[in-house]
């Protein structure tokens, strides 16, 4: 009996097409109805309470507004939102839910009496944010009571390796950051030496791109950027996403579905004014297809086998006969992570609901023993 042992953070996935020719045809001057018209993916202002009506715990009606300690004081465009209460800061012994995903941390502390925060509207990111290519742009004002994310983008995942997708951050020593972690449990850090100033509005934009990395703007300055320097192929898909600090101000916050120039972040500073209509193709201007194809996988195409006329290529399915890690069943193993859902499909569990104590490092794949396998697909 072969057995296969693939190291899943280290997973490469190359998808081969065999295609009998390629057509290249001009671009189509006419839009194809559905396609968005301007790049604001999704936008919240709060001079109305609209935005609740897709609020995960508004919908839910297990807690109010008024029990939530929310408000809504005068802000730099109108009214801003604000989360009264200050929790205790959250840590991995408090019940906090940190260690969740949030989508279970969310039910497990709305609850009348909570003392752990969970206030503030928790929104669905999916189809309003694109973790491959975007932008997040938002103005906030006010003391910052512990470290932590201003803004955070959760995963669907259920499990806490997979929680965080992206995010702001301001850290014990009020600098800024923002991050992306990509599908193998790496995360992309730009940090930067910007010190959070709370008695003044701050305009904050994060533009992301799996092909350039990342840029953060304060008040329409750049404070720092990897972009053209690193770079991911893949996430995880987006779930929840809330602007968690407590006790500050937010206003006027925007979800682009392309990062921003520096114009459009002026203009948009300076006025709260977005950009208008646009084709809707995203074209980029500036990337690296070398840095694409290493990003992707593409790179190693030249190892794969060739077909010519005079040869001949057969494909035969083989199923494993098992899938683990050591003696831990993994059937459910997804891109080289365990936790993508919830219950797993073995028992061993914290007293935390969502919680494992197992991350599988790698899949044993055991197959037939006169199999011939040189191409592996998950």
């Amino acid at each position: 009996m072969f057995v296969f042992h693939v190291f899943l953070k280290r997973l490469s996935i190359i998808f081969l097409l065999f295609v009998g020719s390629v057509v290249s045809s001009p671009a189509q001057s006419v839009d194809p109805p559905g396609l968005r018209k301007s790049p604001v993916a999704y936008y919240m202002s709060f001079d109305n309470r609209d935005f609740f009506d897709e609020d995960f715990i508004e919908r839910s009606k297990k807690k109010s507004i008024e029990e939530r300690k929310i408000d809504f004081p005068e802000a730099r465009f109108g009214k801003g939102i604000r989360m009264s209460f200050i929790p205790e800061p959250p840590d991995e012994n408090n019940m906090s839910g940190i260690d969740l995903d949030l989508v279970t941390a969310v039910i497990f502390n709305t609850k009348p009496g909570n003392t752990m925060g969970y206030n503030q509207p928790f929104i669905w990111g999916s189809g309003r944010i694109n973790p491959r290519l975007g932008a997040v742009a938002f103005w906030a004002k006010g003391d910052i009571p512990f470290a932590g994310p201003i803004f955070e983008q959760t995963s669907i995942s259920f499990g806490r390796t997979e929680r965080d997708l992206l995010g702001v951050v301001v850290d014990e020593d009020g600098r800024l950051s923002a991050y992306v972690r990509d599908a193998q449990y790496i995360r992309h850090e730009l940090n930067t030496n910007h010190v959070w100033n709370g008695d003044v509005w701050n305009h904050l934009v994060m533009n992301w791109d799996w092909a350039n990395g990342m840029e953060l703007w304060v008040n329409g300055e750049q404070v720092a950027s990897s972009w053209g320097k690193d770079g991911w192929f893949e996430t995880a898909p987006p779930g929840l996403f809330h602007l968690p600090a407590p006790g500050i101000i937010y206003d006027e916050l925007y979800l682009m579905d392309r990062p921003l120039s520096k114009p459009e972040i002026k203009t948009l500073f300076l006025k709260n004014s977005p950009p208008r209509e646009e084709p809707p193709n995203h074209r980029r201007t500036d990337f690296d297809p070398q840095r694409i194809a290493k990003y992707s996988g593409g790179d190693k195409s030249d190892g794969l086998p060739a077909l010519t006329p005079d040869s001949a290529l057969a494909f035969t399915e083989v199923w494993p006969l098992d899938v683990a890690d050591g003696h831990i069943p993994g059937w459910h193993l997804i891109d080289g992570r365990n936790e993508m859902a919830w219950p797993h499909p073995y028992s061993i569990f914290t007293i935390i609901p969502g919680d494992g104590d197992f991350h599988a490092e790698k899949a044993d794949i055991k197959v037939p023993a006169q199999s011939k396998v040189n191409y592996l697909t998950l």
